[in-house]
């Protein structure tokens, strides 16, 4: 999905500057952690009342989000050590 500036916003007013959804003001963390925890996608769009356009919104600016940032060597040791979910 291209656009994701549409449903995404950043003001340092409203959620300590982090990436909200524009239409009600839930941090895109909300979302992203839920889901990355197993929670159903209709569960959190019932939970935050949030479309299926703005879920995909979400995972936009994630993957465009990781496509911009560099991982350290540092942080790449970090990352190995840590235990794979089955």
């Amino acid at each position: 999905m291209k656009g994701w500036e549409r449903y995404i916003g950043v003001d340092p007013e409203i959620c300590f500057g982090r990436p909200f959804l524009k239409s009600s003001g839930v941090p895109v963390w909300a979302v992203l952690s839920m889901l990355a925890a197993g929670v159903p996608v209709e569960q959190v769009k019932e939970e935050y009342q949030v479309s299926d356009d703005e879920i995909l919104a979400i995972f936009a600016w994630a993957a465009h989000l990781a496509r911009r940032k560099r991982v350290s060597l540092k942080a790449r040791r970090r990352l190995k050590s840590l235990p794979v979910a089955p």
